[in-house]
């Protein structure tokens, strides 16, 4: 039996409200390479988003290549399949491929490499590239692992593209339709097409497990939200039909963990080790596929392993007079997640009217409780505002005051006194003639750089 380990989107030196997450990841980071050796891990596959920007922090690239250092050392495993996702920089992520050992197979970018659009060479480096092997000795079956790292629509397309040659004459009434309303082959159609052709220059064998490695949208899923938006030629995600030669399918992108089909292939997103954000409730987990490689027939075990709480993000909705009660009952319930990294929390409490001191009594109560404020809302009774709109400024007013005017507005709502009024309103006709000197000084100044009449 071949245990395969399937995990993405680390999203390494992610911030929440500037806070850093290395701290969390980290702490995952150690814990899977325990995993890996306390499950005797064969071939590891991370689906790509390792890094959050293309230009990351020193201290997470320090942390992949600590990573990449220590399983490297480890004998159970024998391949790590590393591919790069939409926040990656493709040539960042393959950069350390050279001083890495013959166990890492890294892609970070399709197959038309610094821009190659010749049919031949992307071919060659298609099937030398994109393609890895597995079979521990001749009596098992081989797991042949395609690699597609996230792509744009036009990556996939060569300058005389043969997959649309080989498809003109595949639907001659859709062709003839088509003439007949004057139009061309749509993109999303092109795309399709395209995924096609290259999918089938892999020569799938039906003997072997085959495994396809992808980072983008597939099938029907469900986001978390806290993803970042691509696209796909209109396409709202790649059909799994295009994948019926395969036997499983290890995605990255959508940050919930997921099951999108159960067989022919079975399919999964993994999702991300720790949540993006404060409203990501779900268990995050990765996933281990047992193979069996000496049985006649195919047969793949699929086991989830919940991956430990390293920082509990807490998401708090109250008043003033209870949150603190619902805060304990939160930490009461949930003792059993927390590490030694402090909590962080998100308030959103409700006011009747604007208490804008009540946070320094927050911060009070929190020093005491190891958990950090990183965001906090405050929401003012409707039923308040609404009354103080009745007496407040009359919208068709705001909308025909000048500058001066709308100041006098504000501070009138404010509650401003009347004697400190004055002062505000002298120092605010100062900034503002200021100012207007200055702009109207810049902009003659920028025309006559241009040869324009001031």
């Amino acid at each position: 039996m071949v245990k395969v380990l399937h995990t993405s989107d680390w999203h390494l030196g992610k911030k929440l409200y500037k806070k850093e997450r290395w701290p969390e990841q980290q702490a995952f980071l150690e814990w899977l390479i325990n995993v890996i050796k306390d499950e005797q891990v064969e071939v590891l596959i991370i689906a790509g988003d390792i890094f959050d920007t293309p230009l990351p922090p020193s201290y997470a690239l320090k942390g992949l290549f600590d990573f990449y250092r220590k399983i490297d050392d480890l004998t159970c495993l024998k391949k790590v399949i590393v591919i790069a996702g939409n926040h990656d920089s493709a040539k960042l992520i393959e950069a350390p491929t050279n001083l890495l050992s013959s166990k890492f197979h890294i892609l970070g970018r399709p197959y038309n490499e610094n821009g190659q659009r010749d049919e031949d060479k992307a071919l060659a480096f298609w099937q030398r590239d994109h393609k890895v092997t597995y079979q521990r000795n001749d009596r098992e079956r081989p797991i042949q692992i395609g690699l597609l790292p996230f792509f744009r629509s036009s990556d996939l397309l060569l300058k005389d593209p043969a997959l649309l040659e080989q498809n003109k004459n595949s639907d001659k009434s859709d062709k003839s339709n088509k003439e007949e309303r004057g139009t061309d082959i749509s993109p999303d159609q092109i795309l399709l097409r395209a995924i096609e052709f290259w999918l089938g220059k892999w020569d799938l064998a039906k003997k072997d497990y085959n495994i396809f490695v992808g980072h983008h949208l597939y099938g029907s899923f469900m986001e978390s939200g806290s993803e970042q938006g691509v696209g796909l030629s209109g396409l709202a995600s790649l059909p799994l039909g295009l994948f019926s030669d395969w036997d499983l399918l290890c995605l990255g992108h959508i940050h919930k963990p997921q099951c999108i089909k159960k067989e022919n292939p079975m399919a999964y997103y993994s999702g991300s080790p720790i949540p993006m954000r404060f409203s990501e409730r779900e268990q995050k987990k990765i996933n281990i596929y047992e193979f069996e490689t000496q049985l006649e027939d195919k047969s793949i075990q699929l086991r989830q392993i919940p991956i430990p709480t390293m920082r509990k993000l807490l998401q708090i909705e109250s008043t003033p007079d209870k949150w603190t009660d619902d805060l304990d009952e939160i930490l009461k319930a949930e003792s059993d997640q927390y590490t030694d990294l402090e909590a962080f929390l998100e308030l959103t409490l409700k006011f009747d009217t604007p208490e804008p001191s009540f946070i320094d009594t927050i911060r009070e109560y929190l020093q005491e409780k190891n958990i950090e404020l990183l965001n906090y809302y405050q929401i003012i009774n409707q039923k308040n505002l609404d009354q103080d709109s009745n007496k407040g400024i009359d919208a068709k007013k705001i909308q025909t005051a000048q500058i001066d005017e709308l100041f006098d507005l504000y501070l009138e709502e404010e509650g401003v006194p009347s004697k400190d009024k004055e002062r505000i309103k002298e120092t605010f006709h100062e900034l503002t003639h200021t100012y207007g000197k200055t702009s109207s000084q810049d902009e003659k100044d920028e025309k006559g750089e241009r040869g324009e009449s001031p």
